[in-house]
């Protein structure tokens, strides 16, 4: 585990050099993080890309478990195949009744038309994207515009010509945002640096087998664009023990015992580690800051450096097992497997997505097909039951969210230490 560590400081440059690309096109307004109220309902407005639910609910779950004392309530309204035009023209039908107060917007991928550069096509985007921007102001919302994020030159029919068209669809978007005195979060930039390093490194590797739509691990460094400008707390907490003592940071430890001279504790989390789902954590080594936003360290000292060690709660030894040489270095057991606040996190996970497909089963049958002028608010047409359907769910969701006290202690394993990353569940 301790590699991470090595990994991250030897990844520093890279990452400069993507922050760099996201600061220099961005400008003031990137820098500017982005405060959280204690009451937020918050909607991803976009194409497919949101739709599919992944980035979207990566930083839902962030924001669940980072504020475990704010209300939430998210909406996603991804549509496949949409445009700003689209997203313009609907915004008043799909969103207006949630009466948001966040608005993530993420066109763009759609709008060139999937051709080289077109003024004509380029001018609609913009006029497009800055009437979608004041009826958002008119709400009384505040909006983050996202730049979309980069097709695979290598599985793209278009080999790479129609990045150069999202390139400048982008840097306009960024240049917007600061004329309109919003925030911007560039997606494109960074992302197209990550897969640059990815191919550099395997050149069959691709993360969009049709081109356009990221798989899991794309959406992955998109959350993480979003997630590291959100105004929150960076990181988790420190555990350092030495037998029965135990010296804690950040987060609470009570009723230290030290059975076979291994400690035994109770320990309450500031907040639950946010869920990075395991099939996104390939790219996870070049993201150290997502990392570093979910770091609970564990160290221990005084261990047979060669005997392997897990973390025990109500019986059940987790199924990630560390070195005590590894221990004694320190080790992030955020993400560890089988750990009560793993477990917890996950399940976390599990109600975000099951809420947004039960949002999406409700929404999409109201209009699919239908033209937006046609229909009244969908939020007006919802029927009692699926009203009561989203209530349970979110009401759920919030709970398990909520902090708790884990009783935990360090014992002997036989598990392997390779396993300490991993997730039983896909």
């Amino acid at each position: 585990m301790i590699k991470i560590f090595v990994k991250a400081t030897c990844l520093l440059l890279f990452v400069l050099e993507i922050s760099s690309l996201s600061l220099n096109a961005a400008g003031p307004a990137q820098a500017t993080l982005i405060p959280v109220g204690d009451n937020e309902t918050v909607v991803f407005y976009g194409d497919s890309i949101s739709h599919m639910n992944v980035y979207t609910a990566i930083v839902e779950t962030f924001l669940y478990t980072r504020f475990p004392k704010k209300n939430f309530t998210c909406w996603n309204f991804g549509v496949s195949g949409d445009t700003a035009s689209g997203g313009c023209s609907r915004f008043v039908r799909d969103v207006s009744g949630t009466k948001p107060t966040l608005v993530f917007v993420n066109f763009g991928m759609n709008d060139g038309k999937y051709v080289a550069f077109d003024q004509a096509i380029f001018d609609s985007y913009v006029k497009n994207q800055s009437e979608l921007a004041k009826k958002i102001k008119d709400l009384n919302a505040r909006e983050i515009l996202l730049t979309t994020s980069p097709t695979d030159p290598d599985t793209h029919k278009s080999k790479g010509v129609y990045n150069g068209t999202l390139e400048r669809f982008a840097d306009r978007m960024l240049k917007l945002a600061e004329e309109l005195q919003i925030p911007s979060i560039d997606i494109f930039h960074p992302m197209l640096a990550v897969q640059k390093k990815l191919k550099e490194k395997d050149p069959s590797y691709t993360w969009a087998g049709d081109g356009v739509h990221p798989k899991a691990s794309g959406h992955l460094v998109m959350a993480a664009m979003i997630i590291d400008r959100i105004e929150a707390p960076r990181g988790i907490g420190r555990l350092d023990i030495n037998g029965t003592d135990v010296k804690a940071s950040g987060v609470t430890v009570a009723n230290v015992k030290g059975p076979d001279g291994l400690a035994e504790f109770d320990v309450t989390l500031p907040f639950l580690p946010f869920y990075i789902p395991e099939k996104t954590r390939e790219v996870l080594d070049l993201l150290p800051n997502l990392r570093q936003l979910n770091e609970l360290t564990l160290k221990v000292s005084g261990l047979d450096p060669k005997q392997k060690y897990a973390l025990v709660s109500e019986g059940k030894p987790s199924s990630a097992a560390f070195t005590g040489a590894e221990l004694a270095e320190g080790v992030d057991v955020s993400l560890a497997a089988g750990t009560p606040w793993a477990e917890q996190t996950r399940k976390v996970w599990d109600l975000a997505k099951e809420r947004n497909k039960i949002c999406s089963e409700i929404w999409h049958p109201l209009w699919a097909g239908e033209k937006p002028a046609k229909f009244s608010p969908f939020i007006d047409r919802m029927s009692d039951e699926s009203r009561a359907k989203l209530k349970d769910i979110s009401e759920k969701l919030s709970a398990a969210a909520r902090v708790t006290t884990f009783h935990v202690a360090l014992a002997k394993s036989a598990a392997g230490a390779d396993k300490r990353m991993k997730s039983e569940a896909k």
